[in-house]
């Protein structure tokens, strides 16, 4: 799968590989990558369709994903276990990689990371009557824009029951990074069950920890690169 766009920082120590929130680029580590690489190799890659990696041509579920993951880590013959680093959606991913892999994981650092139980959540509070004709009006372009044909939205369901089908989470060191402003025009009662799943997330496994950005809302990766370095050194260290 090295025909995913990717790229390697960093030459000694355990190595680190970034999952991406949903269509961001791999850039968007950068911040971070830059301050860690000098304690470990980091591993940035796009998925199907962003930046120069090429469009899906299968439904992106997560045991499509996780697999891709593997078989890149694999071809680029990258040092286990691992410690992944994941955003947003890209939690879920590396959720489900660490329960396919287990012997091949050694920690997660989730950022602002999505819980599985988190998509159901969501989905049951409704928007407001505006907001919700703003969210379909802009998903109708998001569609003439961006084909979701094989989107890994669109098969986030399946990707959950295949999580539920998984094996436990291993009890490995996570550390959770979350960002706690609210965004704009995210309701408070979405904000909150964010917040309440950021602690469920923590109880995935007795060996973790918590790093509240209270000057970041969903991408502390980008506004407080600085603490989400701390929390992979930190990892990095309880690991070592």
């Amino acid at each position: 799968m090295t025909h995913l766009e990717h790229q390697r920082l960093g030459a000694q120590g355990p190595t680190l590989l970034f999952f991406n929130g949903f269509r961001m680029p791999m850039s968007s580590w950068q911040p971070v990558a830059d301050q860690v690489a000098e304690k470990a190799q980091c591993v940035l890659f796009n998925r199907p369709g962003i930046g120069r990696s090429p469009k899906a041509e299968i439904h992106q579920t997560g045991e499509v994903v996780v697999d891709m993951a593997h078989e890149l880590a694999t071809d680029l013959t990258l040092k286990s276990p691992l410690v992944l680093v994941a955003h947003s959606v890209g939690g879920i991913f590396a959720n489900l990689y660490a329960r396919s892999f287990p012997d091949q994981v050694a920690g997660i650092v989730f950022v602002d990371a999505t819980h599985p139980e988190e998509v159901m959540a969501q989905k049951q509070i409704k928007p407001p009557g505006l907001l919700h004709g703003i969210n379909q009006w802009l998903k109708a372009i998001e569609k003439m824009i961006y084909p979701l044909k094989y989107s890994e939205d669109e098969c986030m369901g399946q990707t959950i029951e295949q999580i539920h089908g998984a094996d436990d989470f291993p009890d490995i060191p996570i550390t959770v990074i979350s960002g706690t402003q609210k965004m704009p025009f995210v309701p408070q009662k979405n904000h909150d069950i964010h917040l309440d799943h950021q602690q469920k997330l923590r109880a995935l496994s007795s060996q973790s920890h918590w790093i509240e950005c209270s000057g970041s809302g969903h991408f502390p990766q980008i506004t407080e690169p600085e603490k989400v370095a701390q929390g992979i050194v930190q990892t990095l260290d309880e690991i070592c």
